[in-house]
């Protein structure tokens, strides 16, 4: 289970606290980035969306290895 996931949001691809799934269409979320977003459908034209840089930097930061399998 993911700790952050990728997900279309105002208009961008941010990175969203939690598994996907998390978030319904049109639900408020605050991503890695700091930015208040409301959650978009992932379906084309969405998931095409270009990424958040903010996001994009920060999610390098994030220490995933409790999540990957040994």
């Amino acid at each position: 289970m993911s700790v952050y996931h990728w997900q279309p949001a105002s208009r961008q691809r941010h990175v969203l606290p939690g598994p996907r799934g998390t978030y319904g269409l049109e639900d408020k979320a605050t991503a890695l980035c700091g930015e208040l977003v409301e959650v978009a459908n992932t379906e084309a034209p969405a998931r095409f969306w270009a990424s958040c840089e903010k996001c994009w930097e920060a999610a390098k930061q994030v220490d995933m290895s409790a999540t990957r399998p040994r």
